[in-house]
């Protein structure tokens, strides 16, 4: 009877060992795919430099190709010295589509910076909200962590770009903070106010890190990072204000 059990017990053992195996072959697998797709995107789409951060950015006319490719595009992301270098896509039909998918449309727990489905990447709208999964191998939103983690990486990357086909939007960041996942900080807004204003004034506030941002106004437009912390009822975000606008090309 005990050898039978004995027997059991390592038959048992060895069945989750070959299916941690086969998880960890397919995270691994994953993660390559992943990281080889996006960039060969980055490279056909934007060898962006951003120099010293004070011209103005543009992509090369290879981008048309990636709006005909995916015409769910509506910009591209880069934030110098994080990674974050990527398409950022909008579905308002379905929109967490890009939680679960990557810019060909292929199933992927890493997914594709998204925009909120209810913004203007346009216009802008007042509060641009992009989301992006905080992957543990950086990649995707992974880094934005790192501006809490490091005071230097602000130091080192203070602005980030926002390119769509009208225009090339520029950033300075004004805040990083982790904030509840039904809090203030995901407020939409119809218009400049008092209320934005306010609002403004109160997300500056909650930085976790000093920054050099000054004095914000209400014809001020902003951007806000967000992804995920490890706990449901939080998230992490890094918010910018818009400093410039260049056009495209």
């Amino acid at each position: 009877m005990n050898q039978k059990i004995t027997a059991f017990l390592f038959g048992l053992l060895g069945t989750i060992l070959l299916i941690c195996s086969c998880i960890l072959a397919l995270y691994f697998r994953q993660s390559s795919q992943q990281a080889a797709l996006y960039s060969r995107l980055a490279a056909s789409a934007s060898h962006f430099d951003t120099g010293e951060l004070t011209g103005e950015g543009s992509l090369l006319p290879e981008r048309e190709e990636l709006y005909e490719q995916n015409p769910d595009m509506v910009g591209w992301i880069q934030i110098e010295g994080t990674g974050i270098d990527y398409p950022v896509m909008q579905t308002p039909a379905d929109p967490n589509y890009y939680l679960k998918h990557d810019f060909e449309k292929h199933y992927t727990d890493y997914g594709c910076p998204f925009m909120q489905a209810d913004c203007d990447a346009l216009a802008p709208s007042d509060n641009l909200i992009i989301y992006g999964h905080n992957m543990k191998n950086g990649s995707m939103f992974g880094n934005l962590k790192k501006f809490t983690e490091d005071q230097s990486t602000y130091e080192k990357s203070k602005y980030f770009w926002i390119l769509t086909p009208e225009k090339n939007y520029r950033y300075e960041i004004i805040s990083a903070y982790t904030t509840g996942v039904n809090s203030d900080t995901y407020t939409l807004f119809k218009g400049p106010g008092e209320e934005y204003l306010n609002y403004l004034n109160t997300i500056q506030g909650y930085s976790e890190i000093k920054t050099e941002a000054t004095e914000l106004t209400v014809k001020d437009k902003i951007v806000t990072l967000s992804t995920c912390t490890g706990n449901e009822a939080t998230r992490f975000v890094v918010q910018g204000k818009q400093v410039n606008a260049e056009p495209a090309g």
